[in-house]
């Protein structure tokens, strides 16, 4: 077994081998990570770790199959790493205008509650206007009351 391994790591191709390999692990496993969790979300589901396993795994194979001038291959796999990258892009413009729309929300509850405050606040400074006015209008006419008998 030991002379089996080293003689699979002594040529530099066995190297390249072992890098494509790795390469494909990794391309396999961004289906893992998406499998995983559209079952936790029991709907499917495409999570950012996806895409970024499809990056780093089309990007080893890219380059393992340069190596391997494999025109079929570099075909196979070079263009799919824009395709990742701007589903990236587009992920990362969907949390920035969701978290743009939540701090909107936030800020108009905000503004509501206090609308409604000044409104509360104002509605007592009427309430205690129309009071004081009412005890003054009911005091002049006591008076007056008085002063006519």
């Amino acid at each position: 077994m030991r002379e089996w391994m080293q003689d699979l790591f002594s040529k530099r191709e066995h190297w390249w081998i072992l890098f494509g390999l790795i390469g494909q692990i990794m391309f396999t496993g961004r289906f893992v990570v998406q499998w995983i969790a559209s079952e936790k979300a029991k709907k499917s589901v495409v999570t950012r770790s996806f895409w970024m396993f499809s990056i780093l795994g089309s990007s080893v194979l890219s380059i393992y199959a340069i190596y391997r001038k494999d025109p079929v291959f570099i075909l196979g796999q070079v263009p799919g790493l824009f395709i990742y990258a701007r589903n990236l892009m587009i992920m990362k413009k969907e949390e920035h205008e969701e978290a743009t729309i939540e701090e909107s929300a936030v800020s108009t509850e905000a503004q509501s509650k206090s609308t409604v405050q000044e409104t509360a606040v104002g509605a007592e400074m009427v309430m205690r206007e129309e009071n004081e006015s009412y005890e003054k209008r009911e005091a002049l006419t006591g008076r007056i009351r008085e002063g006519a008998k």
